[in-house]
């Protein structure tokens, strides 16, 4: 997770979610565990340095592969 202060490094979650769940239920519980508010947090994906997607909280977690890499 990226923070708004660019000051501090970006810091780095391991969640468990459901793979047929959707990007809420990611934003829910990395939110839980950063303490910050769900509705504060936006999920990317990003290809070759540029932002390549953005998710939308009622998109399917079965779009993400499992070598993409995601950041918040």
């Amino acid at each position: 997770m990226f923070h708004y202060d660019a000051t501090l490094k970006p810091t780095h979650y391991t969640v468990i979610v459901p793979k047929r769940g959707l990007i809420k239920d990611l934003v829910t519980n990395v939110g839980r565990l950063s303490g910050t508010a769900p509705d504060n947090l936006i999920v990317t994906e990003v290809k070759r340095s540029h932002f390549h997607k953005f998710f939308a909280s009622n998109d399917a977690l079965e779009k993400i592969d499992d070598k993409d890499i995601i950041y918040m």
